[in-house]
Protein backbone atom coordinates (compact mmCIF):
# COMPACT_ATOMS: atom_id res chain seq x y z
CA UNK A 1 0.00 0.00 0.00
CA UNK A 2 2.92 2.31 0.73
CA UNK A 3 4.27 1.75 -2.79
CA UNK A 4 0.87 2.62 -4.25
CA UNK A 5 0.79 5.85 -2.25
CA UNK A 6 4.27 6.82 -3.44
CA UNK A 7 3.41 5.95 -7.04
CA UNK A 8 0.28 8.09 -7.02
CA UNK A 9 2.15 11.04 -5.60
CA UNK A 10 4.92 10.71 -8.20
CA UNK A 11 2.36 10.39 -11.01
CA UNK A 12 0.55 13.51 -9.83
CA UNK A 13 3.82 15.42 -9.68
CA UNK A 14 4.85 14.38 -13.20
CA UNK A 15 1.49 15.13 -14.79
CA UNK A 16 1.23 18.54 -13.15
CA UNK A 17 4.82 19.68 -13.79
CA UNK A 18 5.22 20.19 -10.05
CA UNK A 19 8.50 21.37 -8.52
CA UNK A 20 9.10 20.95 -4.81
CA UNK A 21 9.21 24.43 -3.29
CA UNK A 22 12.04 24.83 -0.79
CA UNK A 23 11.55 28.35 0.51
CA UNK A 24 9.22 28.86 3.43
CA UNK A 25 9.49 32.62 3.81
CA UNK A 26 8.41 35.62 1.79
CA UNK A 27 9.42 39.25 1.84
CA UNK A 28 7.34 42.37 2.34
CA UNK A 29 8.37 45.99 2.02
CA UNK A 30 7.89 48.46 4.86
CA UNK A 31 6.06 51.31 3.16
CA UNK A 32 6.70 53.69 6.11
CA UNK A 33 10.50 53.45 5.75
CA UNK A 34 12.49 55.68 3.41
CA UNK A 35 14.42 52.67 2.17
CA UNK A 36 12.72 49.41 1.11
CA UNK A 37 13.46 47.46 4.30
CA UNK A 38 12.81 43.79 3.81
CA UNK A 39 10.85 41.88 6.44
CA UNK A 40 10.48 38.13 6.59
CA UNK A 41 7.18 36.37 7.27
CA UNK A 42 7.74 32.78 8.24
CA UNK A 43 5.45 30.15 6.79
CA UNK A 44 5.63 27.52 9.50
CA UNK A 45 5.57 23.86 8.49
CA UNK A 46 2.46 21.90 9.30
CA UNK A 47 2.42 20.12 12.67
CA UNK A 48 3.21 16.45 12.21
CA UNK A 49 0.46 13.95 12.85
CA UNK A 50 1.52 10.29 13.21
CA UNK A 51 0.06 7.89 10.67
CA UNK A 52 -2.36 5.38 12.17
CA UNK A 53 -2.76 3.33 9.00
CA UNK A 54 -3.76 3.28 5.34
CA UNK A 55 -6.97 2.23 3.61
CA UNK A 56 -7.57 2.07 -0.18
CA UNK A 57 -11.09 3.54 0.08
CA UNK A 58 -12.72 6.18 2.22
CA UNK A 59 -16.33 7.29 2.56
CA UNK A 60 -17.47 10.34 4.48
CA UNK A 61 -20.79 11.90 5.35
CA UNK A 62 -19.08 14.65 7.33
CA UNK A 63 -16.02 14.92 9.64
CA UNK A 64 -16.32 12.42 12.51
CA UNK A 65 -18.92 10.50 10.49
CA UNK A 66 -16.67 8.66 8.06
CA UNK A 67 -14.74 5.48 7.47
CA UNK A 68 -11.88 5.16 8.11
CA UNK A 69 -11.71 7.86 10.78
CA UNK A 70 -9.84 11.12 10.16
CA UNK A 71 -6.54 9.89 11.63
CA UNK A 72 -6.08 7.42 8.74
CA UNK A 73 -4.71 7.88 5.21
CA UNK A 74 -6.75 7.08 2.09
CA UNK A 75 -4.57 5.96 -0.81
CA UNK A 76 -6.85 5.21 -3.75
CA UNK A 77 -10.36 6.73 -3.64
CA UNK A 78 -12.24 8.94 -1.20
CA UNK A 79 -15.88 9.90 -1.72
CA UNK A 80 -17.38 12.66 0.42
CA UNK A 81 -21.15 12.74 0.37
CA UNK A 82 -20.95 16.11 2.09
CA UNK A 83 -17.49 16.86 3.58
CA UNK A 84 -14.69 14.40 4.33
CA UNK A 85 -11.59 14.86 6.46
CA UNK A 86 -8.52 12.62 6.69
CA UNK A 87 -4.82 12.88 7.50
CA UNK A 88 -3.51 12.25 3.95
CA UNK A 89 -5.24 11.43 0.68
CA UNK A 90 -3.55 10.06 -2.46
CA UNK A 91 -5.41 9.24 -5.66
CA UNK A 92 -8.95 10.40 -6.49
CA UNK A 93 -10.84 12.59 -4.03
CA UNK A 94 -14.47 13.40 -4.88
CA UNK A 95 -16.79 15.56 -2.77
CA UNK A 96 -20.33 16.80 -3.22
CA UNK A 97 -19.57 19.78 -0.96
CA UNK A 98 -15.93 19.62 0.08
CA UNK A 99 -12.83 17.71 1.06
CA UNK A 100 -10.31 18.40 3.83
CA UNK A 101 -6.84 16.84 3.99
CA UNK A 102 -4.89 17.84 7.09
CA UNK A 103 -1.43 16.83 5.87
CA UNK A 104 -0.60 15.90 2.26
CA UNK A 105 -2.78 15.37 -0.80
CA UNK A 106 -1.58 13.93 -4.08
CA UNK A 107 -3.69 13.22 -7.16
CA UNK A 108 -7.02 14.63 -8.37
CA UNK A 109 -9.41 16.45 -6.03
CA UNK A 110 -12.85 17.61 -7.22
CA UNK A 111 -15.53 19.15 -5.00
CA UNK A 112 -18.73 21.08 -5.53
CA UNK A 113 -17.80 23.89 -3.13
CA UNK A 114 -14.27 23.73 -1.71
CA UNK A 115 -11.04 21.81 -1.22
CA UNK A 116 -8.58 22.37 1.63
CA UNK A 117 -5.24 20.62 2.00
CA UNK A 118 -2.20 21.00 4.20
CA UNK A 119 0.36 20.65 1.42
CA UNK A 120 0.91 18.90 -1.90
CA UNK A 121 3.85 17.91 -4.09
CA UNK A 122 1.55 17.26 -7.04
CA UNK A 123 -2.20 17.65 -7.20
CA UNK A 124 -5.09 18.87 -9.33
CA UNK A 125 -7.64 20.83 -7.28
CA UNK A 126 -10.98 21.69 -8.89
CA UNK A 127 -13.73 23.36 -6.86
CA UNK A 128 -16.93 25.28 -7.42
CA UNK A 129 -16.01 28.06 -4.96
CA UNK A 130 -12.45 27.89 -3.57
CA UNK A 131 -9.25 25.91 -3.10
CA UNK A 132 -6.87 26.43 -0.18
CA UNK A 133 -3.44 25.06 0.75
CA UNK A 134 -2.21 25.82 4.27
CA UNK A 135 1.46 25.47 3.36
CA UNK A 136 3.06 24.67 -0.04
CA UNK A 137 1.30 23.47 -3.18
CA UNK A 138 2.52 22.20 -6.55
CA UNK A 139 0.18 21.55 -9.44
CA UNK A 140 -3.09 23.09 -10.60
CA UNK A 141 -5.68 25.00 -8.59
CA UNK A 142 -8.88 25.74 -10.50
CA UNK A 143 -11.99 27.35 -8.97
CA UNK A 144 -14.85 29.60 -9.94
CA UNK A 145 -14.16 31.90 -6.98
CA UNK A 146 -10.84 31.90 -5.09
CA UNK A 147 -7.54 29.97 -4.99
CA UNK A 148 -5.17 30.54 -2.08
CA UNK A 149 -1.81 28.97 -1.19
CA UNK A 150 -0.36 30.30 2.04
CA UNK A 151 3.23 29.30 1.28
CA UNK A 152 5.15 28.51 -1.89
CA UNK A 153 3.16 27.69 -5.02
CA UNK A 154 4.48 26.15 -8.23
CA UNK A 155 2.16 25.48 -11.13
CA UNK A 156 -1.01 27.15 -12.42
CA UNK A 157 -3.80 28.98 -10.58
CA UNK A 158 -7.05 29.88 -12.36
CA UNK A 159 -9.89 31.64 -10.52
CA UNK A 160 -11.58 35.01 -10.18
CA UNK A 161 -9.04 35.80 -7.42
CA UNK A 162 -5.70 34.07 -6.77
CA UNK A 163 -3.28 34.54 -3.87
CA UNK A 164 0.08 32.93 -3.02
CA UNK A 165 2.96 33.56 -0.66
CA UNK A 166 5.72 32.68 -3.13
CA UNK A 167 4.87 32.25 -6.81
CA UNK A 168 6.69 29.85 -9.09
CA UNK A 169 4.36 29.63 -12.06
CA UNK A 170 1.30 31.31 -13.55
CA UNK A 171 -1.76 33.04 -12.11
CA UNK A 172 -4.78 33.72 -14.33
CA UNK A 173 -7.74 35.60 -12.89
CA UNK A 174 -9.43 38.94 -12.46
CA UNK A 175 -7.31 39.62 -9.34
CA UNK A 176 -3.88 38.08 -8.73
CA UNK A 177 -1.71 38.55 -5.62
CA UNK A 178 1.79 37.19 -4.97
CA UNK A 179 4.03 38.36 -2.16
CA UNK A 180 7.19 37.33 -4.02
CA UNK A 181 8.46 34.85 -6.56
CA UNK A 182 8.86 34.43 -10.28
CA UNK A 183 6.46 33.78 -13.11
CA UNK A 184 3.51 35.32 -14.88
CA UNK A 185 0.34 37.07 -13.72
CA UNK A 186 -2.54 37.62 -16.16
CA UNK A 187 -5.59 39.51 -14.95
CA UNK A 188 -7.44 42.79 -14.60
CA UNK A 189 -5.43 43.68 -11.46
CA UNK A 190 -2.07 42.10 -10.66
CA UNK A 191 -0.09 42.81 -7.49
CA UNK A 192 3.23 41.61 -6.09
CA UNK A 193 5.72 42.86 -3.54
CA UNK A 194 8.61 41.32 -5.46
CA UNK A 195 8.06 39.43 -8.71
CA UNK A 196 10.66 38.37 -11.24
CA UNK A 197 8.65 37.99 -14.40
CA UNK A 198 5.73 39.54 -16.24
CA UNK A 199 2.37 41.01 -15.33
CA UNK A 200 -0.26 41.45 -18.05
CA UNK A 201 -3.45 43.30 -17.20
CA UNK A 202 -5.32 46.56 -16.82
CA UNK A 203 -3.34 47.57 -13.70
CA UNK A 204 -0.06 45.90 -12.79
CA UNK A 205 1.71 46.60 -9.49
CA UNK A 206 5.18 45.20 -8.78
CA UNK A 207 6.77 47.10 -5.91
CA UNK A 208 10.21 45.71 -6.79
CA UNK A 209 10.09 46.98 -10.37
CA UNK A 210 11.82 50.18 -11.50
CA UNK A 211 8.32 51.37 -12.47
CA UNK A 212 6.09 49.95 -9.74
CA UNK A 213 2.72 50.62 -11.42
CA UNK A 214 2.06 50.09 -15.11
CA UNK A 215 -0.97 49.55 -17.32
CA UNK A 216 -1.08 46.65 -19.78
CA UNK A 217 2.41 45.26 -19.05
CA UNK A 218 4.92 45.34 -16.22
CA UNK A 219 8.05 43.27 -15.71
CA UNK A 220 11.16 42.96 -13.54
CA UNK A 221 14.22 40.68 -13.46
Amino acid sequence: MGRLRIGLAVLGGCVLLSVQAQEVSVRKYDAAAQEPLVQTREIKPLPERPMVGEQPFGFALMPKVETPNESWDVVLLRFNLFVGRHRCVYGLDLGVLGGITDQEMGGLEISGLYNRVGTSDGALQIAGIFNRADWNFSGLQLAAGFCWTEGAFSGLQIAIANKVGRLGGVQIGAFNFAEKGSGLQIGAFNFSEQLEGFQIGVINVNRDSSVPVMPVLNFAF
